[in-house]
């Protein structure tokens, strides 16, 4: 069955519910700088930082970003982080999952946000449908996009999305599903019903959780 996709490049749902008032941002994963381009558009940040790998990329981004380095937020060091303080807004933008450990991650920047400052993020959905129905006939293949992207390191769940951020110090205050629609999803979503009950799961939650392709999540 052909994979199911996200088609954006970064999360609309994402910049949508980028908070205005933000001072200072740092744009991690900035890629060409789509989010930054957006929220330049609605907001006037006093400085707007991106992080980008991707030195082609990074060139790219540096047209809508006060500034724009080339770095892996894994590598940063204690002086990296240091004079990466007191930003109000992060983003990671389809980052986390392409970390190898986002949680620690997460916990430098809880000891670096600003006070009263967010977190934004959007992270696919490892309980969707199609991913457990890969599993059940053991066709989990990794491709170039979508839900099993090559690149992916780290899976998750709604359950362990919130998990993540309340273990390093943050409060989810928000947590928004995304939906990609298949034909065959209700199929599927019938059959995951009917497993969570014999496993003496709420077979509602399970089909709800299970038919989102993505989460965009706002932490504090």
């Amino acid at each position: 069955m052909e994979q199911i996709q996200n088609t954006q490049e970064k999360s609309p749902d994402l910049i949508d519910i980028l908070p205005l008032d933000a001072r200072r941002v740092i744009d991690i994963g900035c890629g060409t700088g789509v989010i930054a381009q957006e929220y330049q558009k609605r907001a006037s940040p006093d400085y707007y930082l991106g992080v980008e790998i991707v030195p082609e990329d990074a060139e790219v981004a540096r047209q809508y970003c006060s500034e724009c380095i080339v770095g892996n937020i894994e590598k940063f060091s204690a002086d990296d982080w240091k004079a990466n303080q007191n930003y109000d807004l992060w983003i990671f933008g389809d980052v986390l999952e392409h970390l190898y450990d986002p949680w620690q991650v997460l916990k430098n920047v809880r000891s670096s946000i600003a006070p009263g400052g967010q977190v934004l993020s959007c992270i696919p959905n490892s309980q969707n449908w199609w991913l457990q129905m890969r599993m059940s006939i053991g066709d989990w293949r990794y491709e170039d996009k979508g839900l099993l992207d090559r690149t992916h390191i780290r899976f998750f769940t709604r359950q362990t999305i919130i998990e993540m951020f309340n273990n390093a110090g943050f409060e989810v205050t928000e947590i928004i599903p995304r939906y990609v629609h298949h034909p065959a999803a209700d199929t599927i979503l019938d059959i995951i019903e009917k497993m969570a009950i014999t496993v003496g799961s709420d077979p509602k939650i399970a089909r709800s959780d299970s038919s989102v392709f993505q989460y965009i999540v706002k932490a504090c």
